[in-house]
């Protein structure tokens, strides 16, 4: 799978009124697997109502990678003395 690069954001409006802004996401994803680069950009828009439902996805995301970190970590410690 390709691995995360970079990201920037900007914010654009998509009509005249400013609650009409939507930030625009680009991630730069390279793959170590394909030949010569590998790299692709990706660009998308988040409303407020999407980026709120992203951040909470992501939120639940970053507490199961900190369960299983500390599911590790407490079992390196358990064995430590064997």
């Amino acid at each position: 799978l390709p691995c995360l690069q970079s990201m920037t954001w900007t914010m654009e409006n998509r009509r005249s009124s400013p609650a009409d802004k939507v930030a625009i996401i680009t991630l730069k994803l390279h793959d170590y697997s394909k030949s010569p680069s590998g790299e692709t950009e990706v660009k998308f828009q988040l409303t407020r109502d999407t980026l709120e439902a992203m951040l909470r996805s992501m939120t639940y995301i970053r507490e199961q990678l900190n369960a299983v970190r500390n599911s590790f970590i407490f079992l390196m410690h358990d064995h430590d003395g064997c």
